[in-house]
């Protein structure tokens, strides 16, 4: 899994779009390019390649469950005015893209080989999904090394669309993955105090990618995304004391009340992680600090 992701980078980093840059000449910047996106981290670095002058819309606001929101009326206007829309294929986001025909719609996760349905095995076999995506963890851009893919596609179609501010979009992209570079590296670091085998629990499976990443285990509280059985929070519970999980990661998007019971069990806290943070740089450095202050002792 983890060389397919390597090769896939190692691609895309060489692309032709990369390099046309070195004909064009800076301006001043001038858009009225409008960008959909599903979730904030994706408008984040929509901004950041256009110096905040890409007016962006989100489907999915970070404090709702993309897993069950039904998009309101009222973001109808809005997007019916975007001339791209960057997807993850979340779970309840199909039905929306049906509503924008007229938009240019751009599904990040085609070029990332997905990882099967939410959760992995507890002996934490990675598992790719099907060829063509259908059923498998849409978590990518919890992964700084994803992240860095879904930055390179997002640049070469902004630069596609608004070819007159492509020196914009080159210097920033190039300035992103820098700064991604050195997120990767400062987590890679920090991570290296863990004892391995090293497991974290969360309650919503979407840090599988993070795991894979940094030679970690995810166990989850869900069951294949959904309220788990007793049978399995039997299961994990007997699995997380093996692991000597020392904290639950939760997310507010999801109740807390199988993992408030199982923690008590435990006698572990629960920490709080947001992964739609607009900031998810600095999000993702939260939740590094977070599994090395408890996890390592």
């Amino acid at each position: 899994m983890k060389k397919n992701l390597l090769a896939c980078l190692s691609f895309l980093s060489f692309s032709p779009l990369v390099f046309f840059h070195l004909a064009v000449s800076h301006s001043a910047f001038a858009s009225d390019l409008k960008v959909g996106v599903s979730i904030p981290p994706l408008a984040e670095m929509v901004e950041t390649l256009s110096d905040g002058k890409i007016q962006t819309v989100v489907l999915f606001d970070a404090s709702v469950n993309p897993h069950l929101y039904e998009p309101k009326p009222s973001q109808a206007k809005a997007f019916a005015k975007v001339s791209v829309y960057f997807s993850l294929e979340l779970e309840t986001e199909g039905q929306w893209l049906e509503n924008l025909q007229h938009a240019r719609i751009v599904h990040l996760n085609d070029t990332i080989p997905l990882l099967e349905g939410h959760a992995e095995d507890e002996d934490d076999d990675h598992e790719e999904a099907d060829e063509d995506n259908h059923g498998g963890n849409p978590h990518t851009w919890l992964s700084p090394l994803l992240m860095k893919i879904h930055a390179l596609r997002m640049y070469q179609v902004l630069t596609q669309v608004d070819p007159k501010n492509q020196a914009t979009y080159f210097d920033n992209h190039q300035t992103l993955q820098q700064q991604i570079d050195a997120l990767d590296f400062k987590i890679q670091q920090k991570l290296s105090v863990l004892p391995r085998p090293a497991a974290f629990l969360t309650v919503h499976p979407s840090l599988g990618y993070f795991a894979l990443a940094y030679d970690l285990q995810e166990l989850v509280i869900e069951d294949e995304g959904k309220a788990p059985s007793l049978q399995h929070l039997v299961a994990l519970q007997k699995q997380a004391k093996a692991s000597k999980i020392a904290v639950i990661v939760s997310q507010p998007q999801t109740p807390l009340q199988e993992a408030s019971s199982l923690a008590d069990s435990l006698k572990v806290p629960i920490e709080t992680f947001n992964p739609l943070a607009k900031n998810w740089q600095d999000e993702l450095w939260h939740l590094t600090e977070l599994l090395v202050r408890y996890q390592s002792k």
